[in-house]
């Protein structure tokens, strides 16, 4: 079987290795935001949600565990940076 590989883009040192350890150990969504709620370099990072699922059960188990915000899918590609920036009620990025 050939093995999956996954690109992981980011700035930060903190941030590539946190997402390349939570997918060595095949961690969910809410188990690598426990993991970066964890580690004190990476606790106060805001981290998003992008899912399918619309059950409130789902969103309050998320926000329980400090989710900043919660996207449900299917999202239009080129609305998904305003609705980022939205939820974290900061400013879109101007494209370079």
């Amino acid at each position: 079987m050939t093995p999956k590989r996954s690109l992981i883009i980011d700035d930060e040192d903190d941030i590539r290795e946190v997402a390349q350890v939570s997918l060595e150990l095949d961690m969910d969504g809410p188990a690598t935001l426990a993991a970066i709620r964890a580690d004190a370099t990476t606790r106060d990072i805001p981290v998003l949600f992008l899912t399918a699922s619309t059950q409130a059960a789902d969103r309050a188990r998320l926000a329980a565990l400090g989710a900043a915000g919660i996207l449900t899918g299917p999202f239009d590609p080129l609305k998904l940076a305003g609705a980022i920036a939205t939820t974290l009620h900061c400013e879109p990025a101007s494209p370079r």
